[in-house]
């Protein structure tokens, strides 16, 4: 991860944060908006919330859509992650909401040149191949908090899909597949 952009996104206005070579960090916070709150409501989580929502549009909470969009300002929600991959490559995912420019819009640049898929499904399912890890196996193993998946409240699917994702199995299914392929073939 390099650089995070957050505008209008749950109760932050706008920050930019380098996420490059930062190591183990502590968030304080300020509420600017109710200073007798101290540091309550003043945004710590809402930064672990825009990675995933910039990654995975929806959060840990389970908030996506609208929802996420920062409460007094009511518009012009954008989440931006850059990240850089094992081979160099420099990905820019944006996440649009309520935005006046782009709408409710979904982009991704790699290098510089827009590689934006035509539906949000195929967006997600870019992400996840990007990534190598879906939106459970991100939260639970990456981002571990309260808010993140839980394995003891989950499916025996959902569990199985993890570790799959995890453990790299998905390749089996996939040469299953493809035997399978061959065999109507012959």
């Amino acid at each position: 991860f390099k650089t995070l952009k957050v505008q209008n996104f749950l109760s932050i206005r706008n920050v930019e944060i380098n996420l490059e070579n930062r190591g183990l960090l502590l968030i304080n916070g300020k509420n600017n908006d109710n200073e007798s709150l101290n540091n309550n409501g003043s945004g710590k989580s809402s930064l672990l919330e825009a990675i995933i929502f910039a990654l995975y549009g929806r959060t840990m909470r389970g908030l996506k859509g609208d929802e996420v969009v920062h409460n007094i300002t009511g518009k012009n929600t954008r989440v931006n992650i850059e990240i850089e991959d094992d081979d160099g490559s420099v990905y820019s995912i944006s996440r649009y909401r309520k935005h006046h420019v782009n709408k409710n819009q979904s982009v991704i640049f790699k290098n510089g040149t827009n590689i934006t898929p035509k539906s949000e499904s195929d967006f997600n399912d870019l992400i996840v191949k990007i990534l190598q890890s879906d939106f459970i196996t991100f939260t639970a193993s990456l981002l571990y908090s309260s808010e993140s998946f839980k394995f003891t409240m989950a499916t025996d699917a959902e569990i199985k899909k993890a570790f799959d994702t995890m453990l790299n199995l998905d390749i089996f299914a996939k040469c299953l597949e493809k035997t399978r392929e061959e065999i109507k073939k012959i």
